[in-house]
């Protein structure tokens, strides 16, 4: 939502907000690639890293002068978002300390409909070696219902499993599709996954689908987190899953494997070319 200016105000370091700066000047042109034009929220925290998260997503106010914004039909009406771009950033990171960067993996023509699938595994108080291998396993999964994914480490120890889809497919239809896909997967191993769950069991991975709808959301690939040390969400091959559970990239070193590896949430997304929401 929008607020003051006086509830923009942080205690974000000089160093923490050059840090946040330099990150999003490197991968907001690896983000328009594919979240151009589509609507975003925004995370700031109020009181530094690690503490008080505020989301910030259907304006609550009058629209900034000049910032592209979207129209996104809901249970409360029709309501307004920032459209991703240059515009909605400068005006984003001028008016208050941004640090995560949101979406719901939309087309840009109609917020309804999908543009991505995801899947989010909650590691709980499993170890992330665990984490690691069970999005090894949904991935071998999707492979057998003719569906590849690109796995993002959330930097939280979680992992996403982002699924490039063709068609447009409705976000209602894409979540029940994945509701009974991860349901398939927690009935093959009930120890290892829940679905959904309000009360995860800290011994299991939990599947969340719901971020695919619209006003649902998650963190996209290349943003942030608002931890102490701006942990990234870092798009990552499946051979190196393995061996990543550890492999955390930082605001301070993620522009180094940036520079080694290139874009591999464009790469990946290529080279799955179109793939269809299977019936």
């Amino acid at each position: 939502m929008l607020l003051t200016q006086k509830a923009f105000r942080t205690h974000l370091t000089a160093d923490q907000r050059a840090l946040i700066a330099a990150h999003y000047r490197l991968t907001a042109p690896l983000l328009a690639q594919f979240f151009f034009g589509t609507p975003f929220v925004y995370s700031t925290y109020p009181d530094g890293l690690g503490g008080r998260v505020m989301r910030h997503g259907a304006l609550q106010s009058e629209r900034p002068h000049g910032v592209p914004t979207c129209k996104v039909p809901g249970p409360r009406g029709t309501r307004y978002y920032l459209a991703f771009g240059e515009a909605a950033l400068r005006w984003t990171f001028a008016h208050a300390p941004a640090v995560e960067l949101h979406g719901w993996g939309c087309t840009q023509a109609d917020p309804e409909r999908a543009r991505f699938a995801r899947i989010l595994l909650e590691r709980n108080a499993c170890h992330r070696a665990r984490v690691v291998l069970g999005a090894t396993m949904l991935g071998i999964l999707l492979r057998e219902a003719s569906l590849q994914a690109v796995p993002v480490l959330e930097g939280t120890g979680d992992v996403a499993l982002w699924v490039p889809l063709s068609g447009e497919p409705r976000c209602t239809e894409v979540r029940a599709w994945l509701r009974d896909f991860c349901a398939g997967a927690v009935a093959l191993n009930p120890a290892a996954f829940s679905l959904e769950a309000t009360a995860p069991d800290r011994d299991r991975i939990n599947l969340r689908v719901g971020s695919t709808v619209s006003e649902n959301h998650s963190a996209l690939p290349y943003s942030l987190h608002g931890d102490r040390e701006l942990h990234v969400c870092t798009p990552v091959l499946w051979s190196e899953l393995p061996a990543s559970a550890g492999d955390l990239y930082t605001a301070r070193t993620f522009a180094r494997r940036l520079a080694i590896v290139g874009d591999l949430f464009r790469a990946q997304v290529d080279a799955i070319g179109n793939q269809m929401l299977p019936n």
